[in-house]
């Protein structure tokens, strides 16, 4: 993803919806686009530097409410990788 490689984390939360819930790997619901901007700058500031997503599935939840299900790959600078999970 461009915008996070870049460190541009407004960027990386446009791609949400301005009511999205955003569930991060071990930490809990945070609704809408700045706290999305927040974590991904996290992840960033943590070392990793490239991230890989892998949507497997998107889906109606029912009325407005859409879901992704997929992977996730960060890697460091270095190219090592750093975290995946789904």
């Amino acid at each position: 993803m461009a915008c996070y490689a870049a460190g541009d984390f407004i960027g990386v939360s446009n791609f949400y919806t301005e009511d999205c819930r955003f569930m991060a790997p071990g930490s809990p619901l945070v609704p809408g686009r700045t706290a999305v901007a927040k974590g991904f700058q996290s992840w960033f500031e943590a070392g990793l530097k490239t991230i890989k997503l892998v949507e497997e599935e998107i889906g109606e939840a029912g009325g407005n409410v859409i879901y992704s299900r997929g992977e996730y790959r960060f890697y460091t600078a270095d190219g090592k990788e750093g975290e995946a999970g789904k």
